[in-house]
């Protein structure tokens, strides 16, 4: 899925007719078509080809160097120019809070603790706080176009949103959840304005249910931005803020991007929802869907091996044909209307933006 475009604000562009690559290539052809001759030209034209270049430095009036001169200060030559963008660039990233995001070491397989905590077999249980990590990107939102934009943040809601949220937040829900996000956190938070939704997190005092975001620039390596997640970054960074520890038995993540083979058998692997589709808002029932499964979940040992076991991590039980996916489908939405029923939740299939909607 794409993200919005936002146009941020660049560095200035050069003060020549050429591009900096364009000038750089221009500035050794010179230099070498100069060396050629062996001979010195007068300080006149060297100081017309000087100006058409736009400031850059020749070696003096002998024309002997083709490099470019360090201790230039004239601001605008392209050593000049590239020092400049360098200390923009910097600063930019300081504002930004543009954190290094760390790789991952060694293989990205789930480790064998992993594998043998998710290999225990659930059981039925009402002792269970379990936490939902839920994507925000492509399950919950699918940004407009650039050009229809009212704004840099304006999305359209995924059908039965307001729906599903009016589960989570239930008084009858025992679950805690969090939204992770590819998009810086400033954007991010203005999404989840724009859905609507509750932001949470430590500065706020969390009455909304949400216990944290995590966004791209985020100091937390191997979780924020594109790429490989690791479930222990949540679990660490939500201990420390909420003196609750969950692992592999008691979450879930909700996402469209296979991201997760640290662990394979946490997240429930859903149809990523698009600004343009083929699909009636009231035909896209996966949070619908989702209702079901968290409602199934909620009495569950072990979160793990119960997704395992009913294939919630792949794509094909949410959007096959097959005889075999459409029933359960259908088994899943039958408990989600039941389960919304019983909670007074009025069911809703709006697609649109949710702010500006009231």
């Amino acid at each position: 899925m794409s993200t919005p475009i936002v146009f941020a604000s660049a560095p200035s562009r050069s003060r020549s007719l050429f591009g900096d690559q364009e000038q750089d290539d221009m500035s050794k052809l010179l230099g070498l078509a100069l060396n050629q001759r062996k001979s010195a030209l007068p300080s006149r034209e060297v100081e017309g080809l000087r100006k058409m270049l736009g400031g850059t430095s020749l070696g003096g009036t002998s024309l002997g160097g083709t490099g470019l001169s360090k201790d230039c200060d004239c601001g605008a030559c392209p050593y000049c120019r590239g020092v400049m963008d360098a200390s923009y660039d910097k600063a930019r990233r300081n504002l930004r809070r543009e954190a290094p995001v760390a790789p991952l070491s060694g293989a990205a397989t789930p480790s064998s603790s992993y594998l043998r905590r998710a290999a225990v077999p659930s059981k039925f249980t009402t002792d269970v706080r379990p936490l939902v990590v839920i994507a925000i990107d492509g399950v919950l939102d699918a940004p407009l176009p650039y050009h229809l934009q009212g704004g840099y943040d304006d999305v359209l809601s995924r059908p039965y949103l307001r729906t599903f949220f009016d589960y989570l937040l239930s008084r009858e829900s025992p679950y805690c959840f969090c939204f992770y996000s590819s998009l810086p956190r400033k954007q991010a938070l203005r999404t989840l304005e724009e859905l609507n939704l509750p932001t949470g997190g430590p500065e706020r005092d969390e009455r909304d249910g949400c216990v944290g975001l995590f966004a791209a620039d985020d100091t937390h390596p191997n979780f924020g931005g594109k790429g490989i997640k690791d479930l222990e970054v949540i679990w660490k960074e939500l201990e420390k803020e909420e003196g609750i520890r969950w692992g592999v038995e008691n979450t879930v993540v909700i996402t469209c991007r296979d991201e997760f083979p640290l662990q394979p058998f946490n997240y429930i692997l859903c149809p990523e929802t698009e600004y343009l589709s083929s699909v009636a808002p009231a035909d896209d029932i996966f949070l619908l869907l989702a209702i079901a499964c968290l409602k199934d979940l909620e009495t569950e040992s072990n979160f793990a091996a119960h997704i395992k076991e009913f294939d919630w991590h792949k794509p094909q039980i949410w959007s096959s044909r097959d005889e075999h996916s459409v029933n359960e489908r259908n088994s899943y939405l039958l408990l989600a209307v039941r389960t919304c029923a019983v909670l007074r939740i009025n069911i809703k299939a709006f697609r649109g933006n949710l702010r500006k909607s009231g």
